[in-house]
Order: structure tokens, then sequence, then C-alpha cells
């Protein structure tokens, strides 16, 4: 302590596996709402609709129906993984280390 000034301590909570996806690009396919051709990151499929596409921050924006299920694929070739709609889903907002944030100490 100097000065009444603290170390910052961070936590990176955050899953590592995300952050392995961020280069894979998804050759051939585009993102049907923001057009991003082709898709980098993870590849989000609708298991209702016929040929269609988000990139993860349309899929995570609600760019589509909420009912729909939605495909996971991480990695061209990979196996998609199901998921359930979104419709029920609760959204909380995330505190971190973003643009602006205030450092305190014990909240």
């Amino acid at each position: 302590r100097c000065s009444g000034a603290y170390d910052l301590r961070i936590l990176d909570s955050a899953p590592t596996v995300v952050y392995l996806f961020i280069g894979i690009k998804h050759d051939g396919t585009m993102c049907d709402t923001c057009r991003q051709q082709p898709i980098i990151g993870i590849r989000w499929k609708c298991a209702e609709c016929t040929n269609y596409d988000l990139c993860t921050v349309c899929y995570h924006g609600d760019k589509h129906h909420l009912r729909h299920r939605f495909y996971r694929i991480t990695t061209p070739g990979s196996e998609r993984v199901l998921l359930e709609s979104r419709r029920k889903s609760k959204k909380i907002t995330a505190r971190g280390i973003f643009t602006g944030a205030r450092v305190v100490r014990g909240v």
C-alpha cells in the first residue's frame, strides 16, 4: 500500500476454450444478419430454418427467433451441438474488465 493505492488483482473466469476459437474461419459460410463472410469464431446454425447461420455477435445479440434451437459449431467439420431455445433464458449484466470500469475494494 502506498498513498491509499492498492494492487489490482484480476480473476479471469472466462472459459479458456472461447479464446481458442477466435481465429477459426468457417469458409463458405456467411452470417445471415451482419453478412460477415466467412464466419469467424463459433458458428451458430439455426436448427429450425433452412441454411440460416449467425456469427457469435449476432447470436448473442438475439438477432434471430429466440424460440428456435441452434447448433453450436466450434470448428469446421466438428460435431455440432444442439442447444435449447433461448426463449426463457435470463440475461445478466457482466461486470469486469471493460473500458471505463471503476475499480473498487471489497465488492
